[in-house]
Parts: C-alpha cells; sequence; structure tokens
C-alpha cells in the first residue's frame, strides 16, 4: 500500500505543510526521520511565520502579487491561469538571472522547474497579509473568474467608497500601487525603501508577536548585517522581548536533544550497512557511512557544554511553546522525546551503547513501517549517510535573509 499525503484544497496552511513535508525528503539535513516535525515547525512558526526553507529573497513577496494583479486586470480566464501564471513567472526568472547570482528559483530548472515561486510564497503572503484571498493557490485559479463578476458588480456610493464592504482584491491594494513601470524588466533583489517599510508594516499588523516582526522592525535602525548559524546566537539576542528568548531557549535545548537522537539513529544504520557490505550485501562502501565517524560524532555531543543544560531542563517546558501555536503534538511524539530526554541524563556519555535508547530510537523510526531502514534492505542501501544530522534551525537562514534585505534597502 502506497503512502500519500492529502489535505483539503481549498487549505492553504494544510497544502503548505504538505509541500513543505515533501521538500524535506529532498534535503539531507532536513529530513525529519524520528518523527519530531510537527515540535520543529511549531517553534519555527512562532518565531518566523510565513517563512519556508525554501524560499530564497524577500521581494518575490512583492514579485508574487505583482504578476497576478497584472493577469487579473488582463481578466485572464480560470482555465488559463495557470499557463499564464507560468509564463510570467518564467519571465521574471529570466530576467532575474541577468543581474542575480543566487537566489533566483528556477535558474537551473529552467522550463522543468516543478514548484514555482508562487506556489513557494503562497503561505507567506496570505501570513503577512499581502495576499487577501483565504484559499489555496488552486481554487485561487478556479475563483477568478468569479471574482471578475463580483469586482464587475460593485457600485459605488455618492462619496465614491464602495457600497459593497467587501472589495473583492486579492492582493494588498498598497503593494500594487509601488509595482514598477517597467515591471518585470530589470527586477533585481533589492527592494526600495517603500516596499521594505510596507513589509514591515504588513509583519507588524499581522504577525505582531512574532520575532521576525520584531527584527523587521529594528532592521529600519540598525546598520550592522548579521551573519550567525543560529537565531539564539544573534548579537541582539540580549534584547529580544522575553517571549522570543523564552521559545528560542527551549528551541535551542530541544534542538540539541534531537541532534543525539539522530546521531544514535545513524550510528546505527551505519553498523547495520557495515554488516550489509561484510555479508556482500550488494552494498557500495563509503567513508560517509563509517560507524566510527557517528560513534565519534556522540562522544563529542556528550561533551558539548550544552548537555549539561539538560539537567537543568525538562520537556513539560517545551510543550507550553508548541501548543500556543495551534500545532497538534501527538502522544507519542511527546512520549518519545520525554523518554529520550531521561536515558540520555541516565547514561551519559555511555548513550550510544545504551539497550534502552537503541531500541527507543528503533521503535521510533520503525513507525514508517515497511519504509524503515532497520527492516528495508533497499531502503538502508538509499540512506547515504548523516540523516538528519543537523542542528535544528527553525527557519533562521531564511528569516535572516529577509532581515538582511530589508536592512539594504534602509540603509543602501
Amino acid at each position: 500500500m502506497t503512502a500519500s499525503l492529502t489535505w483539503l484544497d481549498h487549505d492553504s496552511a494544510a497544502y503548505e505543510r504538505s509541500l513543505r513535508l515533501l521538500a524535506l525528503f529532498k534535503e539531507k539535513e532536513s529530513r525529519d526521520e524520528l518523527g519530531i516535525g510537527a515540535i520543529r515547525d511549531a517553534i519555527a512558526d512562532r518565531l518566523f511565520p510565513g517563512t519556508s526553507t525554501i524560499q530564497t529573497r524577500l521581494r518575490y513577496m512583492c514579485f508574487i502579487p505583482w504578476i497576478y494583479a497584472g493577469l487579473e486586470k488582463h481578466r485572464v480566464p480560470a482555465n488559463e491561469m495557470l499557463s499564464k501564471g507560468r509564463e510570467a513567472e518564467a519571465r521574471l526568472m529570466v530576467e532575474l538571472g541577468k543581474t542575480e547570482k543566487t537566489g533566483v528559483i528556477g535558474r537551473e530548472a529552467g522550463a522543468t522547474l516543478k514548484r514555482l515561486p508562487s506556489s513557494i510564497y503562497w503561505s507567506g503572503m496570505g501570513a503577512w497579509g499581502l495576499r487577501r484571498f483565504q484559499s489555496s493557490q488552486q481554487e485561487y485559479h478556479r475563483s477568478v473568474e468569479k471574482l471578475y463578476a463580483l469586482r464587475k458588480s460593485r457600485t459605488r456610493r455618492d462619496d465614491g467608497e464602495w457600497l459593497d464592504e467587501q472589495s473583492h482584491d486579492t492582493w494588498y491594494a498598497h503593494l500594487l500601487r509601488l509595482k514598477p513601470s517597467n515591471f518585470p524588466t530589470g527586477m533585481d533583489f533589492n527592494l526600495t525603501k517603500q516596499e521594505a517599510s510596507l513589509l514591515v508594516e504588513c509583519l507588524q499588523r499581522h504577525q505582531r508577536d512574532s520575532l521576525l516582526a520584531w527584527l523587521a522592525r529594528s532592521a529600519e535602525t540598525l546598520t550592522d548585517r548579521v551573519a550567525c548559524d543560529f537565531p539564539w546566537q544573534h548579537p541582539k539576542y540580549e534584547t529580544f522581548p522575553l517571549a522570543h528568548r523564552n521559545c528560542l531557549y527551549q528551541g535551542r535545548i530541544f534542538s540539541f536533544l534531537h541532534k543525539g537522537a539522530a546521531l544514535l539513529y545513524n550510528l546505527q544504520l551505519a553498523e547495520l550497512y557495515a554488516e550489509l557490505v561484510t555479508t556482500g550485501g550488494s552494498a557500495p562502501s563509503s567513508s560517509e557511512i563509517n560507524p566510527e565517524k557517528y560513534r565519534e560524532a556522540l562522544k563529542d555531543w556528550t561533551n558539548d557544554s550544552e548537555f549539561h543544560q539538560l539537567a537543568v531542563w525538562s520537556p513539560t517546558s517545551l510543550w507550553p511553546e508548541v501548543v500556543a501555536q495551534g500545532h497538534s503534538i501527538n502522544g507519542q511524539t511527546r512520549t518519545f522525546v520525554e523518554q529520550w530526554w531521561q536515558i540520555v541524563l541516565h547514561n551519559g556519555a555511555s548513550v550510544s551503547d545504551s539497550k534502552d535508547a537503541r531500541n527507543l530510537i528503533r521503535m521510533r523510526e520503525k513507525r514508517k513501517g515497511p519504509q524503515s531502514r532497520f527492516v528495508n534492505r533497499n531502503a538502508l542501501k538509499q540512506w547515504g549517510g548523516s540523516a538528519g544530522t543537523a542542528r535544528l534551525v527553525y527557519r533562521w537562514p531564511t528569516a535572516q535573509t529577509f532581515i538582511n534585505d530589508l536592512q539594504k534597502a534602509f540603509h543602501s
């Protein structure tokens, strides 16, 4: 039986989560091998709402509304919206390719690009109030002619305002007024100050309580660009609002705790893989799949200064941070995290050889059923090493790029 992902077609958020999950299957360091994605995403959504790991530059938040508002202006019919939109986004890609070396979505794939920028940014545009049509992109394509008809039927009052209070606008009108007259010719990723100010204003209005909104507002006054690997390393961390520091503290400790679980998972796979090679299981030998690599990494993990902070932390302090975002963390996931934490505290540096630890990791991964690498030899052969061993960063690289784009606009 083949596994599948389903969502209500009109549910933009569910669709985005499903696409995000599919994308993560292709990113070696981001794979959710142990099923903690709901925790990761809850923290990321609280800190940096509207972002995703495959977004590149902030000005796409402007480009996409400009493109589709232009198609609406020409009353492109519903059955042509997808193809005309793809053509317009392809033209933008070509124009950006003339001025930008990195960050251009589809530069390598060209006409074979499967996921367009509009799809990648659709959820974010909604979360920031730039997209007013509250449904999926597919539903938008189907509904566009109905929107045309509703707009045409509107009448104005004597004072010039619409009699119908519903504007039926699909995009934030103030953003549309900022579209360059030559768009998309000559476009690059450099936001104008007006565009940057509008994006900051939208974040303040629609995501006021997020760290992203706080950082965006600070971008107007901070001149030094930030470059750090993790959000808790930000040079202004101590000035962050207390709620954000608390969330980052929980995120940092959980990120560290999860890394140990991922390393033990990979250690066990490496041992199985080595057995497969030894017994002539037609699996290619690779230094990336050396068990000692992961055993040494686990040793370094237990010697890290952060390891000792696990003793003064508890998963019970994590759950309020993630449940507050409306994300559902099932009982099995909570139990796995709590048991892994307890085993780590009990075993310390010997956790790599703990039968309880090894069994917990194996049983957690075996929830994949026939696709588990512990039971499926073909899946084990395709492993490749280092599955999900990078620290969780909660989409910080994307958020950091966005903030730097804002700073450049305000201070260039």
